[in-house]
């Protein structure tokens, strides 16, 4: 199959069995209130006092960094 028609499958089939895709925002919120930590902590410092993973980290760096960029 090619890749859209994969996609319509499942659209097909996320609609028969009524399962509903939530589309998630990023957190800015989050990241604006524990900027300071995430500037300056070390990945090790912020799993332990956030008990978040290492993709979250990453993730939410790089949400700050975007933010940074957008403010100027």
């Amino acid at each position: 199959m090619a890749l859209p028609q994969l996609n319509k499958a499942k659209a097909y089939v996320r609609k028969e069995l009524g399962i509903i895709v939530e589309i998630k925002l990023p957190d800015y919120d989050w990241v604006k209130q524990h900027q300071f930590e995430l500037e300056n902590l070390e990945r090790k410092q912020l799993q332990e006092l956030f008990q978040i993973t290492k993709g979250q980290i990453k993730y939410r760096r790089k949400l700050l960094k975007q933010l940074q960029q957008s403010e100027t």
